[in-house]
């Protein structure tokens, strides 16, 4: 016998669910998707970017798998998908961002179920623009790299997991567990919100498919084991420079203002205060259901965050913002919560749109202004011109990938040093967050006078000159960049040495003497 549906119930799920809330949707969807993909191509490769399209998908299926542990600190499953989608889109920008851009815009209408499922439908408005218009998703949307999977495979283990918890049967906890493995497979921290989940679900529902579903995810982590140890090495050490309190600024920083965090402290205060008050007043009115929602995203997000902060405190420095995207992308979708609730009436959705007008501006200047966004390499390479065996490109320590991309058969300086009778140092222009805001001329290497300089928007070229190939030894090329971060020095032995390479490289800054 089958039972008749409860008219109180779908009325209560009408009033929670307007129709008319598609069209909304629709058009937050299309503005996410526009900021995502309209820019793919305006910024080059950065450093990280030029080793997955130059050494990780480079070569064939089997290459990748071969160079992953030596050159990544993340699982595959990103590069497993990009080495697909490369072969039909291409290794350019376009082609390998538009991946994550896709991976990107799919988190808005999943942010939006979920808040819709513990909060209301404008909850998952505020949600859907939020994630939409926020700098860091779409920096990352941007990126040939796994954080847009990661925000996605974290979003939806959290959507199964709150599925699951209202209906625990065995088909939404393999749901779960297939979402949450996936998230395990593309960043290692998903395990910070996957863990908690897994034993939320074996506490509250004791079910055994869940104590099955929760072993078939520490499976997977455990599989990973021994990649995790033959990633283990110097490439993460950079982060256990950077002072604790500094990457606690960032991670905040960078949540509401991306990734080069353009904005001052003021600036922020002046919009964190109203946005404050109204998320104040709006948990004020959160509805019993509503809090229940609240509380849930805040302690999965809370705890993607703290653990991470823990193992911080205990030694294992890995406390960054791309790190805890699934802590960052919970939290957002817990604010949209609060701000949506209800009785929060117009004082939530004010603090709604100032912080989604605060997040579009941001996210707009980054499009425009060349400090907020990547090294511009790719133009680098391009008024290089071809090289020549006699020329040596010095740059900024994380330049060597990016320049030996664009610029393909680069080697490194040999020890003994390179005869050469052209120098070009390459300075991109300061990130505004730096404390560097202009170019410098080095002095001349012994030997070497200076020829000129060229300056763009992007970067600065310094270029020196010698009438004949003088020895130039690392120590004296690596000195002419003063990078925190040390130098690399490039030169190009199997170049042709074409007199017309040659005139090119030797009238590169004769101009701006």
């Amino acid at each position: 016998m089958t039972t008749a549906p409860d008219p109180r119930r779908i009325a209560a799920r009408a009033l929670r669910y307007p129709q008319s809330a598609t069209p909304t949707l629709l058009v937050i969807c299309a503005l996410g998707a526009l900021l995502r993909f309209a820019t793919l191509n305006v910024q080059s490769f950065d450093y990280d970017e030029s080793f997955t399209v130059g050494v990780d998908l480079s070569g064939s299926l089997g290459h990748l798998f071969h160079v992953l542990p030596a050159t990544e600190s993340v699982p595959p499953l990103y590069f497993t998908l990009a080495w697909f989608w490369t072969r039909v889109f291409g290794l350019g920008e376009v082609g390998i961002r538009s991946l994550s851009a896709l991976l990107g815009t799919a988190l808005i209408p999943a942010a939006f179920f979920i808040a819709r499922r513990l909060g209301s439908q404008g909850a998952g408005l505020f949600a859907a623009l939020l994630i939409a218009v926020n700098p860091l998703q779409v920096w990352y949307s941007q990126e040939a790299r796994t954080y847009a999977l990661l925000a996605l495979l974290s979003a939806l283990s959290f959507w199964a997991f709150i599925r699951a918890l209202d209906q625990p049967d065995a088909a939404r906890m393999a749901a779960w567990a297939v979402a949450s493995a996936a998230a395990v497979l593309s960043h290692y921290f998903a395990a910070f919100l996957v863990a908690p989940e897994a034993v939320w679900l074996v506490y509250v529902t004791r079910r055994r498919s869940a104590i099955i579903a929760a072993g078939a995810v520490a499976a997977v982590g455990t599989a990973l084991i021994p990649l995790i140890i033959s990633q283990a090495g110097p490439r993460t050490g950079w982060i256990a420079e950077i002072a604790f309190w500094s990457r606690i600024k960032e991670v905040v920083k960078a949540s509401v203002s991306g990734a080069i965090a353009p904005t001052g402290n003021w600036e922020l205060t002046l919009v964190a205060l109203p946005v404050g008050v109204a998320m104040i007043y709006a948990a004020s009115r959160l509805t019993g259901r509503e809090r229940r929602g609240v509380i849930l995203a805040a302690g999965a997000g809370g705890a993607a965050l703290f653990i991470p902060l823990l193992l911080d405190v205990g030694g294992l420095h890995y406390l960054i913002s791309k790190n805890v995207m699934p802590a960052l992308t919970v939290l957002l979708i817990t604010a949209a919560l609060i701000l949506g609730a209800a009785r929060a009436g117009r004082v939530g959705t004010a603090g709604a749109i100032l912080a989604s007008v605060f997040f579009l501006a941001v996210t707009l200047d980054d499009t425009v202004n060349a400090k907020l966004q990547r090294p511009d390499y790719r133009a680098v390479a391009k008024v290089l011109g071809p090289p020549t065996p006699a020329e040596v490109v010095v740059t900024p320590n994380l330049g060597n990938m990016p320049i030996a991309l664009y610029r393909p058969g680069s080697a490194y300086v040999p020890p003994a040093g390179w005869p050469t009778s052209e120098v070009v140092v390459v300075e991109p222009v300061s990130r505004i967050n730096e404390s560097n805001h202009g170019p410098t001329t080095p002095p001349a290497p012994p030997g070497f006078a200076l020829e000129g300089t060229k300056t763009t928007r992007t970067y600065t070229l310094v270029c020196f000159e010698s009438p004949m190939p003088r020895l130039a030894t690392p120590s004296v090329l690596l000195a002419l960049v003063g990078s925190a971060g040390g130098s690399s020095a490039q030169i190009w032995p199997k170049a042709s040495a074409s007199p017309t390479a040659e005139t090119e490289a030797r009238s590169l800054c004769a101009s701006s003497r």
